[in-house]
């Protein structure tokens, strides 16, 4: 998270007035819907859903960027881009923003923001 601070004042300094910045990251809010999802299978009895949060297949080397450092929902990521001084923080759904391309850009799921400064 602190990396992730440095990170936004950084692209903040470095950005052309109301220049627009558009992170994409995994959503916090899935993931928490998944391992609800995941913990109601439980509790009928189905173990299968649960295994991908509670065991491991990585054998040998794990690099550091192998897993996620911090998760993020539009509330906390909105919050650090305010702090680093952004504006007009909106939520937006993939392929859909005020970035020219972003149909061809957006080539996953997850939490898409943008920011003008």
């Amino acid at each position: 998270r602190d990396k992730t601070v440095k990170l936004l004042d950084e692209c903040f300094r470095v950005m052309k007035p109301n220049g627009i910045i558009r992170i994409c990251v995994p959503s916090l809010d899935e993931a928490a819907e998944e391992i609800r999802s995941s913990l109601a299978e439980y509790d009928k009895g189905n173990i299968n859903d649960i295994q991908k949060y509670v065991t491991s297949e990585i054998t040998g080397f794990n690099s550091v960027y192998s897993n996620h450092r911090w998760m993020y929902n539009f509330k906390e990521l909105s919050g650090l881009l305010n702090e680093s001084g952004f504006k007009e923080i909106t939520e937006y759904s993939s392929g859909v923003g005020n970035i020219s391309g972003v149909e061809f850009l957006d080539t996953r799921g997850g939490l898409f923001v943008e920011a003008r400064k």
